[in-house]
């Protein structure tokens, strides 16, 4: 070991290829330089900073403060373009089958229950009434089918008639929230630039204060860096930049917070327009809708799913069965699972589940995030010039809804899964899933079917390959403004009804997919089958 003294001069020996290595890329490197922000935000990313600064803060004056007193006066209506031929609405009628003196509670609970809804400070737009279709033939029991979310019972009103047709009084209750008279509230159409700044000058802010300084441009570009007495990124330099750079920030912050207090303070809507025809917009061109009793948890349907079970489905006589759509599916879901007063016997005998909504597609792994760290929980969805084509040809329902009250819906089916060891001996089970559904995923309906299998012989699942990947197979609202013949309609129904009714398997056919979910059997390929839903609104089934 060589001891080292004061003053004594040290001639250390390395090797050539150190020196030319990394010590050698150290001493070319300036201090500044070797700072990892230095090197992330200088030249064109500091420039590009303030070009975005500089608009973001032009926009803001233009797109939030001046028009934010005018955003209350826009009001929409309906697409007139388009197809508008529209469909027959099923109206019930009279039945001499009703005279049936053991079912006489259920009409009175019925009766009321229709009452309450229509008497429902939001009012009920046409086609979201309550629908009843008295049996037509002997009577038998009560059938209860779900509409599905932002939808109405008159989306699976086809079904009516040819349960009816079985000996069924076949009831279709509303869904909590569903059916407002249609009005609109104030929305901000230029809400999402207000997002951007607020997100752009908290995050600008947010690096200058982790930075404690701006790095300049290299070559003194940037003239707000240059200081004539310590030259180029002096210290009074980079202290001008810290100080105009946050200056500007702060501006973009607060006239996008404005943005936001105005449009708070006004009860306007934060809409995002996903529209087919028109692509992602910011605004529902002032047709926010007014649907803010749409249920912010799942307790807001599953306490009302309790409610009509035992306050209107329980009265019944004969055998229950349900079924449902979507939304209507997970509600479904959530019903066949309860008991009659014995604690044993099925409240439900049989249950058919078209599409049960578990999760949503595209978003539905964004919605938490979104909603708990987003904050994004009351943002509207709006379907757009889509949507307002089918309310012109007769659908009714919503075309815009906030991000919560999906999630509170979808809860609803989590719900009912966390549940699931109490499913009833005896209750038959059909699911229905359609193939390439672009709205709901059907890896969880596998899922559901699969868990259902385990618990119970009596359920089967099959893949509807034959409906064009439409999600609401039955709904001849959906999809009459674009001229879709759907000649399953009358197929799907009829095999709905008599599984419902007798528990006659569906059809199906191999699946060369899967082993465990055969593809739904059909006759109406190759144009074997047609439907109208004027000509053939009302059919029989064999």
């Amino acid at each position: 070991m060589t001891e080292l003294t004061s003053g004594a001069a040290v001639e250390l020996d390395f090797p050539a290829d150190a020196v030319r290595g990394k010590g050698a890329k150290l001493a070319e490197v300036s201090p500044p330089q070797r700072h990892v922000l230095r090197t992330l935000f200088s030249g064109a990313s500091f420039t590009v900073l303030w070009v975005t600064s500089a608009l973001c803060f032009v926009i803001g004056i233009l797109v939030f403060v001046v028009p934010a007193g005018l955003m209350s006066l826009a009001v929409g209506q309906a697409d007139p373009s388009g197809n508008n031929r529209t469909c027959t609405a099923l109206v019930p009628s009279a039945s001499p089958f009703m005279t049936v003196a053991s079912q006489q509670p259920f009409s009175a609970a019925w009766d009321a229950y229709t009452a309450r809804v229509l008497s429902r400070s939001e009012g009920v737009r046409p086609g979201c009434e309550p629908l009843r279709f008295p049996p037509t033939a002997s009577y038998r029991g009560v059938a209860v089918v779900y509409h599905g979310f932002s939808s109405c019972p008159q989306e699976v009103a086809t079904l009516g008639p040819a349960l009816a047709a079985k000996g069924y009084d076949a009831v279709f209750p509303l869904l909590p929230g569903h059916g407002n008279e249609l009005r609109y509230n104030p929305d901000a159409p230029n809400f999402l630039w207000s997002f951007l700044g607020v997100a752009l000058s908290l995050a600008g802010l947010l690096v200058l204060c982790c930075a404690r300084w701006v790095p300049c441009a290299r070559c003194c570009t940037c003239h707000y860096c240059i200081d004539a007495a310590e030259g180029c990124c002096g210290h009074r330099g980079r202290t001008r930049c810290i100080y105009t750079t946050a200056a500007a920030f702060s501006v973009v912050l607060l006239v996008s917070s404005i943005g936001y207090i105005v449009v708070f303070a006004g009860g306007h809507d934060f809409c995002l327009s996903l529209s087919f025809v028109d692509g992602v917009q910011s605004g529902c061109a002032g047709r926010s809708e007014y649907n803010d009793n749409l249920p912010t948890s799942a307790s807001g349907y599953t306490s009302a799913l309790d409610a009509f079970d035992n306050d209107v489905a329980a009265y019944a006589s004969g055998e229950l069965v349900i079924a449902g759509l979507s939304g209507g599916g997970s509600s479904a879901l959530w019903s066949m699972l309860k008991t009659r007063s014995d604690g044993v016997t099925p409240l439900y005998s049989r249950a058919v589940l078209f599409a049960p909504y578990i999760d949503v597609a595209v978003i539905g792994a964004y919605l938490d995030f979104a909603i708990h760290w987003l904050g994004l929980g009351e943002l509207k969805l709006d379907f757009g010039r889509d949507c307002q084509l089918r309310r012109a040809a007769g659908k009714a329902g919503y075309c815009n809804y906030r991000l919560n009250r999906i999630a509170a819906m979808r809860q609803v089916a989590r719900d009912a899964l966390a549940r699931l060891d109490a499913l009833p001996a005896g209750l038959a089970v059909h699911t229905i899933m359609v193939e390439n559904d672009g709205t709901v995923t059907n890896t969880d309906i596998s899922r559901l079917a699969t868990s259902l299998a385990a618990r119970s012989p009596n359920t089967s699942i099959c893949v509807a390959k034959h409906v064009d990947a439409r999600h609401s197979p039955l709904s001849i609202w959906n999809y009459v403004h674009m001229n879709v013949p759907m000649p399953w309609v009358r197929e799907l129904v009829c095999q709905s009804s008599a599984f419902l009714a007798n528990g006659v398997p569906f059809p199906v056919e191999p699946n060369s997919a899967s082993a465990t979910e055969p593809d739904c059997g059909t006759s109406c390929g190759g144009g074997a089958c047609s439907y109208d839903c004027v000509a053939d609104a009302w059919f029989t089934c064999p």
